[in-house]
């Protein structure tokens, strides 16, 4: 369900926790390597994974060379308080990453996330359900599978 300002998104609810810089930077390092044009980053909050790849890429390959974002987060409010650590071309989705039919975001070179921390007992039943149908998941896992 996309959360609106009449039904705001629960940071615990989601699992929220934003990586601290220092991460960002040691996964920016790790993931952006020489031939990386286009990176996924599917849950973006305060936008710090974004902005730490952003700065590997310029050291990597200077300025007049980007790396291409889809930028995805459920909180619409997360979304509009990053953008602006989002460079140019970046393409943001207000959606669930879970709910995205892969058809429609294109090959990427990387994954760049930390993902959601939301256990198998605190989601509704029916998420589980669709969520272990798409999926092929057995046994109680949690959204970071």
């Amino acid at each position: 369900m996309l959360r609106t300002e009449k039904n705001p998104v629960n940071p615990k609810e989601l699992g929220s926790f934003y990586t601290p810089g220092t991460i960002a930077g040691i996964l920016a390092d790790w993931v952006v390597q020489i031939g990386t044009e286009r990176l996924l980053e599917p849950s973006v909050g305060d936008g710090a994974l974004i902005a730490a790849a952003s700065e590997r890429a310029n050291a990597l390959f200077g300025l007049d060379h980007s790396v291409r974002f889809l930028a995805c987060d459920i909180n619409a409010r997360a979304i509009q308080a990053a953008e602006r650590k989002f460079q140019a071309g970046t393409e943001v989705r207000v959606v669930d990453f879970l709910q995205l039919n892969p058809n429609s975001t294109g090959l990427f070179h990387g994954v760049i996330a930390n993902p959601p921390f939301t256990r198998n007992h605190s989601l509704p039943v029916q998420r589980r359900i669709a969520l272990r149908n798409r999926f092929a998941t057995t046994g109680a896992a949690g959204l970071w599978v």
